[in-house]
């Protein structure tokens, strides 16, 4: 994934994150605090639908307390005079009062004149707690007159809500004269005149409807049973607000419903939502601003950067700029990057010079390993050569030639004298004698010569080093073997205590480098004698195979029953100077495992473990290609 798109991707993430939290934040504060805000103002609304309907009972008190004052009331009511009131009680005085009922009464409750009618149709009717004849003193309205200064209240009727107001009517030695009292039904003028006042929409009703099943026995029930307002916030267009006042009895049984349109958490979520949206368009622009900065400013030097850094890596031309001059911190990353490839050029053309010096050294240690592995041969064979050349029985020689040198008569001397007739015998002895020397002395002269040829080769063999390749050739792989043996025999003075094996297969002849071939399997063949003079067995036993390997390999294995190799060493045993032995430098392995490479074979060991004897493998490929390892 490319930066860009992993910018993109986190910061579309950010995206998410902050509109989802803005969402919860939103809905748990804002929407609560609206919500809040308009139960609240709910709540406010119903008081003041309360303080209206007090209004309109202060209104009606207010009227009360006018006709309770006049003198031709308490004239009227005490009975001084019956006509005092003749010009103002007349049929229509209560619908042009707004009233639906009014009663005067003397002070002992008897009704002087009264007169109830229907809220609707104006017509006369009759109420149970207001008999014609006398209002006695348990009358909730009579008690309120008999208060001092009267009062005015609620008060429920079997034709509805009554407002009630009734004042003593003054008489002498502080005595009432008698009583007037005035209601008005909660009629549809009554209630929008209540609603106009408050500017709330509402209703009312008795808790005698508890009971019955509907939303306002339900909440009116509540309302009863709490001082507090109570919300139902079910209705999305319309909060209903209920709460119950006391009656003139002073029971909580009229419930008032106010009726608030919830314009306030309409506002409150076209708040939410415009906030909902324009958070996201402002995260998005905020992601388009910030993705044009970050690719002007990170991706597009940094991708150029990272194309410098490709084509250097493809080319390896560390030699090349990037061209990016800038005075920030990508600026001076593009600096740094460029002197590091400086420092990498120059550190690379100083390590080169040093793995050439390296090499060298490597090779040169090699070679010397192994011609001294060949050198105790040759130094064998010229020993023996040297000592066939001491030996030979040219004294004898010489005292046979000073013998017949003093002889005049050959012939004579050879029939008639005693030395003379043992003259042939010995000359027969000494030619073979001699031929016996030379005979050996030959074979010595041979492996010496082969030696030196080896010796020479290993030290052309340097010359890899400077471009030079060895020469394939074709060669029959047991007779190498067999010359790696004869080497490594010569070697030990030709007298070894170790039982040879050879198990070798009639294989066709193979392209190999012979030099190298001799180089690994005299290495191979000296490790395996080295491990079984070390392991200080009786049963000292070296096995050399040949065989064939499936149909593309050729496979020589040096087999040996001594000290063993532990698991964790059987890769590193090709390490260079990696050794185990107290005199051994770690070159032998080394050299014959790059060798064996450089021909195109592998070489590989395999062991049980320590005391269980090693085998090395070299597999040699039945068709090589030459051009390639020549090359």
């Amino acid at each position: 994934m490319s930066l860009r798109s992993k910018i993109i991707l986190i910061l579309s993430a950010v995206v998410v994150v902050y509109a989802s939290a803005d969402l919860f934040l939103l809905q748990r504060t804002v929407a609560t605090s609206f919500r809040n805000l308009e139960r609240s103002l709910a709540a406010r609304d119903v008081e003041r639908v309360l303080a209206s309907i007090d209004g309109q009972a202060t209104a009606l008190d207010n009227w009360v307390q006018v006709w309770a004052g006049m003198d031709s009331t308490r004239r009227y009511v005490s009975g001084a005079d019956s006509n005092a009131l003749a010009a103002d009680l007349s049929d229509d005085l209560i619908a042009s009062n707004g009233l639906h009922l009014l009663f005067l009464c003397d002070a002992e409750g008897n009704v002087l004149w009264s007169r109830i009618e229907s809220a609707d149709a104006r017509e006369r009717i009759r109420l149970r707690s207001f008999p014609s004849e006398q209002l006695l003193r348990g009358n909730p309205a009579m008690r309120l007159a008999m208060n001092d200064k009267g009062g005015a209240g609620l008060m429920e009727t079997e034709q509805g809500i009554l407002v009630v107001s009734a004042h003593p009517v003054s008489g002498r030695a502080d005595e009432p004269a008698g009583y007037v009292l005035a209601g008005q039904f909660f009629d549809e003028s009554v209630r929008e005149a209540v609603s106009e006042r408050a500017g709330v929409d509402f209703d009312i009703w008795s808790q005698a409807l508890v009971g019955v099943e509907d939303e306002r026995s339900t909440y009116g029930d509540q309302a009863t049973g709490s001082e507090l307002p109570i919300i139902d916030d079910r209705d999305d267009d319309t909060l209903r607000v209920y709460k119950a006042v006391e009656d003139v009895e002073k029971y909580m049984k009229i419930v008032v419903r106010a009726e608030v349109p919830r314009d306030v958490t309409a506002h409150g979520a076209s708040a939410v939502n415009y906030a909902l949206l324009s958070a996201p368009a402002i995260a998005l622009v905020i992601l388009f601003t910030l993705l044009k900065l970050l690719d002007r400013i990170v991706i597009r030097p940094l991708g150029t950067l990272t194309e410098h850094a490709v084509e250097v890596g493809q080319t390896d031309d560390t030699a090349a700029v990037s061209g990016i001059k800038r005075d920030d911190e990508i600026g001076t990353l593009a600096l740094e990057f460029d002197r590091m490839l400086d420092k990498l050029r120059h550190s690379r053309e100083q390590t080169v010079k040093t793995a050439r010096l390296a090499g060298m050294s490597e090779i040169a240690t090699g070679v010397l390993h192994n011609v001294g592995n060949v050198l105790n041969s040759v130094n064998v064979a010229a020993t023996i050569a040297n000592k066939k050349a001491h030996g030979l029985p040219t004294k004898d020689l010489a005292r046979l030639t000073e013998v017949l040198k003093g002889q005049e008569d050959l012939g004579k001397f050879l029939a008639e004298d005693p030395r003379g007739r043992h003259l042939v015998p010995l000359l027969d002895e000494l030619s073979s004698n001699f031929a016996l020397e030379k005979e050996e002395m030959i074979q010595e002269m041979t492996s010496l010569r082969t030696g030196i040829e080896h010796m020479a080769e290993l030290v052309r063999s340097q010359q890899t080093y400077a471009g030079t390749r060895g020469v394939f050739e074709l060669a029959d792989l047991g007779k190498q073997i067999d010359g790696a043996l004869h080497i490594c025999r010569q070697a030990y003075g030709g007298a070894d205590e170790v039982e040879v094996v050879r198990e070798l297969e009639d294989l066709d002849r193979v392209h190999v480098d012979k030099h190298k071939l001799m180089e690994i399997l005299v290495n191979l063949i000296q490790n395996a004698r080295q491990a079984l003079r070390d392991s200080g067995r009786a049963d000292m036993r070296l096995v050399i195979r040949l065989s064939r390997v499936e149909e593309r390999f050729a496979r020589i294995e040096v087999q040996d029953n001594g000290v063993g190799i532990p698991s964790k060493n059987l890769t590193a045993i090709f390490k260079h100077g990696f050794t185990t032995k107290k005199h051994g430098h770690g070159f032998g392995l080394h050299v014959s495992a790059n060798a064996a490479t450089e021909m195109g074979c592998s070489l590989s060991a395999t062991s049980e473990g320590p005391g269980k004897g090693a085998t090395f493998i070299l597999d040699i490929p039945l068709e090589l290609d030459t051009r390639r390892l020549a090359a």
